[in-house]
């Protein structure tokens, strides 16, 4: 078997990240991997990766709509602290010599896991980006004190003032504003509307997707989110909203139903899928969470590549 078809057969016994699993992977991307490191017959950590040629160059980055991605370990938790980078120290070794080789290679690895010293070790530079987490066994009350008045002001209007619907009913909207989003800030539009319908109703037909959707009293269209979730975590992953008939509180609405609906299933963290761009950070900001570092780890063993990505993006 190779080592993507050991991975499909271990990732059903696995606690993996919804971005980690193959259903996913095979929607994200048309090449992927992944190493399995095993000690004792026992999975230790694994790491699915997708890779792509691009004008001769090999790359190794997250796919599209895949924020996080890397190695993901299941090491028995250790009385000291020296013993479980030792262990990870080791599977590293495996992992860089089951890698292929590659001209540029990023990976932003999932919060909180902050071992940057195997990748500076191998050369790769490393930063720190940000998301933030809302701690889902808080009550709702708690949550909103937690939140900017403001932010909990346009919530309890927005409540008032719309209907939510759960459901893919008005997924045709939701891929028109989304694009129109785009086209008011002059930039590429990455996506489709069949790729996005497919990446909705997979991740519903998967039991890891949501779509809320707000309705103004004539029933039109006002905004709409749609989340991912595995077995502790809701991601906020996408957003769309009508500028035609802009309400402010719209899509704050819809962000804290789903906070709700994350708490219900029993899930511990909704993770707002990071952004360093200054507007959308502050809105993100402003619901009151924990800010959660992760890493992003980038090499280039290709010059030219290199000056490539920094003259054209």
């Amino acid at each position: 078997m190779s080592q993507q078809e050991i991975y499909r057969t271990l990732s059903k016994q696995l606690a993996l990240p919804v971005f980690f699993r193959p259903w996913w992977l095979d929607m994200m991307s048309t090449n992927w991997d992944a190493i399995v490191i095993k000690e004792k017959e026992e999975v230790v950590a694994v790491w699915p990766y997708a890779f792509e040629q691009k004008m001769g160059f090999q790359l190794l980055r997250n796919p599209l709509l895949t924020p996080y991605l890397g190695p993901q370990f299941f090491l028995p938790q250790k009385e000291k602290a020296f013993g479980r980078w030792n262990q990870e120290d080791r599977i590293y070794q495996q992992f860089w010599q089951q890698l292929p080789q590659w001209d540029f290679f990023e990976v932003m690895c999932l919060p909180g896991y902050n071992n940057f010293l195997p990748f500076h070790q191998k050369g790769f530079n490393h930063t720190q980006r940000i998301t933030y987490h809302i701690d889902l066994t808080a009550t709702e009350d708690v949550m909103l004190q937690g939140m900017k008045s403001s932010q909990r002001n346009h919530i309890k209007q927005a409540a008032q003032d719309l209907k939510v619907m759960e459901g893919t009913a008005y997924l045709k909207e939701f891929c028109l504003h989304h694009q129109q989003t785009f086209q008011r800030k002059d930039k590429r539009y990455l996506y489709s509307e069949p790729f996005l319908t497919k990446l909705i109703q997979t991740s519903m037909e998967e039991n890891s997707g949501l779509m809320l959707t707000a309705l103004h009293d004539d029933g039109s269209f006002a905004a709409s989110v749609f989340t991912v979730y595995d077995h502790d975590t809701m991601y906020l992953l996408l957003s769309s909203f009508n500028a035609q008939k802009l309400h402010n509180g719209a899509v704050s609405l819809l962000i804290f139903e789903a906070i709700k609906k994350a708490k219900s299933l029993g899930l511990k963290t909704f993770d707002f899928e990071g952004s360093m761009d200054v507007g959308i950070e502050g809105f993100f900001r402003s619901f009151g969470g924990q800010r959660v570092p992760y890493l992003c780890c980038t090499q280039y063993n290709s010059r030219l590549w290199k000056w490539k990505r920094s003259l054209l993006g």
